[in-house]
């Protein structure tokens, strides 16, 4: 898979892990719920009301792809959670790095010496410029740990 920031995410699998089948596809900016859900089997989709976001929530292959709407159906964001084997094996590309790495701090590292500016927050670390936001359950501020999720906004 390779990031396009603030535009498309290439390559994406339409399978789960484990199929014997694997067909890939585009999810880009101008897609909503109708044009994903036509390509990807939805296993949960919930509204949501927060104080920051008001849309639709949707979860894919056992809640490993977490794509999020906004109120008008349109996409906000797209969350790979690892491990996910078919995810891992793919990656998710950006200028040769591979932002889907088990470990935060690989990531950081490699975003670091291509130029592309980080910043560290309460829950793992944030890269603006590509439009992405590395999460960990057990961050405490070192980013020395596992990566559990990474959000693509479009």
């Amino acid at each position: 898979m390779e990031l396009w920031p603030f535009d498309k995410i290439t390559q994406v699998p339409l399978n789960p892990e484990n199929s014997p089948r694997q067909d890939f596809a585009d999810i880009t900016k101008n897609m909503d719920l109708i044009d994903i859900s036509s390509l990807l089997v939805i296993n949960t989709i919930r509204g949501f009301r927060s104080e920051s976001f008001t849309g639709i929530v949707s979860y894919i292959f056992r809640e490993k792809l977490k794509i999020e709407f906004k109120k008008d159906y349109s996409i906000d964001s797209v969350e790979f959670r690892i491990p996910y084997r078919t995810f891992n094996d793919a990656g998710l590309l950006y200028k040769g790095v591979d932002l889907l790495q088990n470990n935060m701090k690989f990531v950081y590292d490699d975003l670091n010496k291509n130029g592309i500016e980080t910043k560290v927050d309460d829950l793992g670390f944030s890269a603006s410029s590509i439009g992405a936001y590395f999460f960990s359950a057990n961050f405490d501020g070192n980013i020395d740990t596992k990566l559990d999720a990474v959000t693509i906004y479009l």
